[in-house]
């Protein structure tokens, strides 16, 4: 948790690295990882497709695990 708050901290600081990424990749991504929790709990996870939106990579994967395990 600690650590989840240390990254949420420095969000917006330092270079951004700013390019395309396919959120559907990002999600399939974190959803991997995310598999066993998600099975232990009996969840399932709906989507519609998503874009292709500009920001940066991680920060994006860290924001999409937040609103699932948070959900």
């Amino acid at each position: 948790m600690l650590d989840g708050l240390a990254a949420y901290g420095r969000l917006g600081h330092g270079e951004a690295l700013a390019r395309d990424v396919d959120c559907n990749g990002t999600l399939d991504a974190v959803l991997a990882d995310l598999a066993g929790e998600l099975e232990a709990r009996d969840a399932v996870v709906t989507r519609e497709p998503l874009p292709v939106v500009p920001g940066d990579p991680e920060e994006l994967r860290t924001l999409f695990a937040n609103l699932i395990a948070n959900a």
